[in-house]
């Protein structure tokens, strides 16, 4: 979780900087349509990496007593998720397998499915998945 907050931009700061864009690929962003564009962009920004705000440790949140010798692995296959290259910040797919040895404590599948989201919603190096 990224606690510099204070040296984050506001969304006016962010919203001029896809302004500055657009002037620089050759759009006028005062054209009609192009006039919420900034604003669009930011709302979609601050969707797609807001796991920079999650704790993927509190996400785990409560877990389940495991069942005494408990001593299989937990396996989750085939999670689907979206994300953003870190080199490009260009859009990507793919899936996750997820496996685990539980000791005294059994996380739930929903709480796991989270936690990839949550660093899903991150830039990612895609060639590591």
């Amino acid at each position: 979780m990224n606690d510099e907050n204070s040296n984050r931009p506001s969304q006016a700061d962010a919203e001029a900087a896809v302004r500055v864009l657009l002037r620089w690929i050759g759009e006028d962003p005062q054209r009609s349509g192009l006039g919420k564009t900034p604003a669009r962009v930011v709302s979609a920004y601050l969707d797609w990496f807001d796991g920079y705000q999650q704790d993927p440790v509190a996400l785990l949140g409560s877990s389940f007593q495991a069942v005494a010798d408990y001593s299989r692995i937990v396996t989750l296959r085939d999670i689907e998720f979206s994300s953003h290259c870190e080199h490009h910040m260009a859009p990507m797919i793919g899936r996750v397998h997820l496996a685990y040895l539980p000791d005294k404590r059994l996380a739930g599948i929903s709480k796991l499915v989270r936690v990839v989201e949550a660093y899903a919603h991150r830039l990612q190096v895609q060639e590591r998945f």
